[in-house]
């Protein structure tokens, strides 16, 4: 009997790990989005810059939320905000903010942050 009881925390225990499993691997890719204090898009080049002093930040969101993202529009709701000048922070990301140029937008693949499956 203590036996049955087991495998049934067992397989109860399953769906849990899977979502846990799921939410580690990431999920919906993301597009990054240069943007000012004020959280307006401006053109990559300014998170780009070398010399960037703290007022840029690249702003993600979900990819399916980027469609109408113009020049000047305001990111609501990001899921993720960092400084342009944070490499080490932007690297964890998957370091795509040096190989963009001009233009707004970057497409990211959501990454889980570890080099497991997912």
């Amino acid at each position: 009997m203590a036996q049955r009881s087991s495998k049934t925390i067992a397989l109860g225990a399953i769906p849990v790990m899977s979502l846990a499993f799921l939410a580690g691997c990431g999920g919906e890719d993301e597009v990054a989005y240069c943007v000012d204090q004020t959280d307006s898009v401006v053109d990559n080049s300014f998170c780009n810059d070398d010399f960037n002093d703290g007022t840029y930040f690249w702003s993600f969101i979900a990819a399916s939320q980027a469609g109408k993202i113009v020049k000047g529009s305001k990111i609501k709701n990001a899921s993720e905000k960092i400084a342009a000048s944070n490499k080490g922070a932007l690297a964890k990301k998957g370091g795509f903010g040096a190989a963009t140029a001009a233009g707004i937008g970057v497409a990211v693949a959501k990454s889980s942050g570890s080099s497991g499956g997912g």
